[in-house]
């Protein structure tokens, strides 16, 4: 069955309490207790009623989904960051031209950034690490999303991608 999205611990509980949806898996080292009840932390359900799934596409860049294509490390020095120490930097600047596209951003350090500012990659002798592409569709849909590594091994394993991708 295809992962279709991602819902709260308390949605979780309450679907498979409430008998609509089933564990897959769980996560024994939380517990939910009542008085008549008690409940690992459902990590993967799957819902029996059928949906109908249109394919995901989106066409703007994404400061998550960027950050996670390039795994949270800046494309110039290498260097790991965070959602606060990593920047969106234009290959080809805006200012000459360069178009706010996937195949034209990269995460940054801010130093990296600065550095390279309005200038093209062999003006300031700056080259990214990887070419910048497109992601694909999984990267899209689930970049930075699986807080659970059973969520992370059930989505590579069911889109055949690694978990680094995820």
């Amino acid at each position: 069955m295809r992962p279709t999205s991602l819902v709260s611990r308390e949605r979780a509980v309450t679907l498979v309490v409430c008998g609509h949806a089933q564990v897959i898996a769980e996560d024994e080292s939380v517990v939910y207790r009542s008085q008549h009840l008690r409940l690992a932390l459902p990590v993967i359900l799957q819902v029996p009623a059928y949906v109908e799934l249109r394919p995901i596409v989106k066409h703007t860049v994404v400061r998550r989904v960027l950050f996670c294509r390039d795994n949270w490390r800046c494309a110039y020095c290498g260097r790991d960051g965070g959602p606060r120490d990593l920047t969106v930097d234009h290959v080809k600047p805006l200012s000459r031209g360069g178009e706010h596209a996937w195949d034209n951003v990269v995460a940054a350090c801010r130093r990296c950034n600065h550095r390279k500012g309005s200038r093209l990659p062999y003006e300031a002798g700056m080259y990214p690490r990887n070419v910048p592409k497109r992601p694909d569709m999984v990267q899209v849909a689930w970049a930075g999303r699986l807080t659970h590594p059973l969520q992370r091994q059930y989505v590579a394993q069911w889109h055949k991608v690694p978990e680094a991708a995820l």
